[in-house]
């Protein structure tokens, strides 16, 4: 083979690698944004839960303080006159 069509064909070769790499950027792209929503639906589903869990326990204080507020009368002992 003569210099000249060795120097085409590699040409050619990067040419179609070239378009191959093209190809694959918006797949890797799609799989990285894909990963990317993923991760940020975890972290709000967590943060959600966290949420969810410190409403429950502040709930659950401020009825069992009322709870006890509203009987604490009844339990105290009055000395009769």
């Amino acid at each position: 083979m003569e210099p000249e069509e060795e120097r085409e064909l590699q040409r050619e070769r990067g040419q179609i690698e070239l378009y191959k790499q093209k190809q694959q950027e918006p797949k890797n792209c799609d799989r990285e944004q894909i990963e990317m929503e993923r991760k940020n639906e975890d972290k709000q589903k967590k943060r959600s839960r966290q949420l969810e869990n410190i409403i429950f326990f502040v709930g659950t204080a401020i009825g069992g303080g009322q709870i006890f507020w509203t009987s604490y009368r009844l339990i105290k002992d009055t000395p009769i006159k």
